[in-house]
């Protein structure tokens, strides 16, 4: 039988692992979340896609296909899709691809803007490449082609080769160790010890 002591302790720490959870998710729904995507096409080919930047400060870079993850307000609460869903939509806006997730590259953070980007690696299943406004042009290229890319200074980080890389080497986790169910989670009210001082 277990002690009160025990059990007290039991509470505080289940109480405590609440209130962390509960900060997690409000810092996250106070970031920009996002992801990238290595899509390799066609499959097995070593080809990977890049798409061309417009926005002012990266006009004419290329980047790896990915976005924000959108919301949908549910019962006045925002409810946010799980990074695997906006990995795939995002693909398939900005390059016309449908794709099957591989494997998890990883997450970093732009600090300076409080962007968090999640990275997968995927191969193509269906669809031709197509460009729009936003990506005036959508090509594939190979590891040495994205090398000389990035020694030009074309490409849009020097990221867009790190992952690159990484997945050519097969350097990933596992879909399965992409938990869904967090990232599909209502928000939380923001509690009030960390609402932002006034000025």
């Amino acid at each position: 039988m277990k002690s009160r002591a025990t059990v007290a302790t039991a509470k505080k720490l289940r109480s405590l692992l609440k209130e962390h959870l509960s900060t997690y998710y409000v810092v996250m729904a106070e970031m920009k979340v996002g992801c990238v995507v290595v899509v390799e096409h066609p499959p097995e080919s070593g080809k990977y896609v890049l798409i061309e930047e417009t926005k002012p400060n990266k006009k004419g870079r290329k980047n790896l296909p990915g976005g924000g993850v959108d919301a949908e307000i549910v019962d006045d609460k925002p409810v946010w899709e799980s990074v695997v869903k906006c990995a795939i939509r995002e693909t398939k806006e900005e390059s016309n691809l449908k794709v099957r997730l591989m494997g998890y590259l990883g997450f970093f953070g732009y600090t300076q803007d409080g962007q968090l980007h999640h990275a997968f690696a995927a191969t193509s299943t269906g669809g031709k490449m197509k460009t729009s406004d936003k990506h005036p042009t959508v090509e594939t290229y190979s590891l040495e082609e994205v090398e000389a890319l990035h020694y030009d200074g074309q490409l849009r980080s020097d990221r867009v080769l790190s992952l690159i890389n990484q997945s050519d080497c097969g350097i990933m986790l596992p879909m399965e160790a992409v938990h869904v169910e967090l990232t599909d989670a209502v928000l939380p009210k923001p509690r009030p010890h960390l609402a932002q001082p006034s000025a």
